[in-house]
């Protein structure tokens, strides 16, 4: 399996629609995951490239780049992707933010934080920190009262 397929995998199974998306996950522009995905160019891609890549998709570096780690091990890779439990807080939090009529810039902008960073939380690629979940309940929670059942 190439680099290439190995991406693809687990961009499905972290929950990624696009390359669009993976790019606010990870911080790779979308040209440069559209040349692994489709193998363009003469060389691979840049280490630090792979490593963004792979934290994003939650899978190890050594699979995505080599195919080697535990993923590998047997003939039907399964990619350890983003736990479920990750997945459900980041679908509450989209949820929330959308009914409370914020974009990913404004919640960030509201929680002192990069759009990157609310676009991992509501894909499951990175969770606040205990100490962001307040604020994050503060910033919601009143802007959806009232629309929204999933607030915290």
């Amino acid at each position: 399996m190439s680099i290439s397929e190995r991406l693809r995998k687990a961009m499905k199974e972290a929950g990624f629609q696009s390359q669009m998306e993976l790019e606010r996950a990870s911080g790779v522009k979308q040209p440069t995951i559209n040349r692994i995905l489709n193998r363009v160019g003469s060389k691979g891609p840049e280490s630090e490239t792979v490593k963004q890549l792979a934290r994003a998709c939650g899978v190890s570096f050594e699979w995505l780049n080599e195919g080697l780690g535990i993923e590998a091990e047997s003939t039907d890779v399964h990619v350890s992707a983003v736990p479920e439990v990750d997945r459900q807080f980041g679908r509450r939090v989209k949820a929330a933010r959308e009914a409370a009529g914020l974009t990913q810039t404004e919640l960030g902008v509201r929680m002192n934080i990069s759009p990157q960073g609310v676009q991992k939380w509501e894909s499951g690629a990175g969770s606040p920190r205990f100490s962001r979940l307040y604020g994050l309940a503060s910033v919601l929670g009143p802007l959806c009262q009232t629309t929204c059942r999933v607030c915290f």
